[in-house]
């Protein structure tokens, strides 16, 4: 008798210390969720990822990363800006007033995203080509979008800012991802921005830059380009993206890749790593699978 008690005893601790430790995006509700929590998910989860940035200056052109249509400097150019940032006011992904944001940020301002100051690449007198600024080396995030845990902190994002898009956002939850999708936060340019010679960052308007025909071509090929150096590797087997697109969050971009659900990951998966090339800018970030399972 004293065996089977004893048993349970154990059984209902196992639980309880089960419980305890489980993270708060499986233990309650997302529509519980609290405005930290929602923060969390978007910044220090196993969905987002540090990425390792890195250049290769091999194989470009000469002349760098100047030039008509633009590479990532300029005189008194640079890959940021003053005040940088991933998110800030204006929307950002999921549609109007909802925001993807980026890690770091806190929730915005009205009709923003998730972001907020402090973040982003660069910044006043430093980053990539700008005055007195060396090669620094520019901060990248990888978010795994499609995850049904982000979306769901996207939508919770949504409805603690009262927004009018949190009712359409949440109706999305129903339809599974056709694909895997990973957003690249922090980087400035990619197919959406290119440079003019003066290193701007507007494209051309008739007075010695390229004309919107050039552009257009440029953002194609670069595309192209991205595709072909991009891969999502799922426990050894690669993955190429089938589209790229280039959204806007205020003043930053962020890249959205595509994969088909060619290849997915279980319990049993060991390795997850995506990496991309822009030019010499090379993005790496890895995930752990087994954190990640919904």
């Amino acid at each position: 008798m004293i065996r089977p008690v004893l048993k349970s005893i154990a059984a209902a601790t196992a639980l309880a210390v089960a419980l305890w430790a489980a993270p708060f995006w499986t233990a309650k509700p997302y529509t519980q969720w609290t405005e930290k929590e929602v923060e969390k998910v978007l910044g220090n989860s196993p969905w987002v990822q540090s990425a390792e940035v890195s250049f290769d200056m091999s194989g470009m052109p000469q002349g760098g990363m100047r030039g008509a249509g633009g590479g990532m400097g300029g005189p008194g150019g640079g890959m940021g800006g003053p005040g940088g940032g991933m998110g800030g006011s204006g929307g950002g992904m999921g549609g109007p007033g909802g925001g993807m944001g980026g890690p770091g940020g806190g929730m915005g301002g009205p009709g923003g995203g998730m972001g907020g100051p402090g973040g982003g690449m660069g910044g006043p007198g430093g980053g990539m080509g700008g005055p007195g600024g060396g090669m620094q080396m520019p901060s990248a995030y990888v978010m795994w979008q499609s995850s049904l845990t982000v979306r769901r902190a996207m939508v919770r994002a949504a409805q603690l800012k009262e927004s009018p898009a949190a009712p359409e956002l949440e109706k999305q939850l129903d339809t599974p991802s056709t694909h895997h999708i990973l957003a690249v936060m922090g980087l400035q340019g990619g197919p959406g921005m290119m440079r003019r010679p003066g290193g701007d960052g507007q494209p051309g308007d008739g007075q010695g830059g390229p004309s919107p025909q050039q552009m257009a071509e440029m953002r194609a090929r670069m595309e192209t380009q991205m595709k072909e150096n991009t891969t999502l590797t799922i426990d050894g087997r690669k993955l190429s993206p089938e589209k790229i697109e280039t959204v806007l969050s205020g003043t930053d971009r962020i890249l959205m890749f595509y994969f088909a659900k060619e290849s997915e990951f279980n319990a049993k998966s060991k390795t997850m790593q995506f990496q991309t090339q822009m030019g010499p800018l090379k993005v790496l970030a890895k995930f752990k699978p087994k954190d990640m399972l919904e």
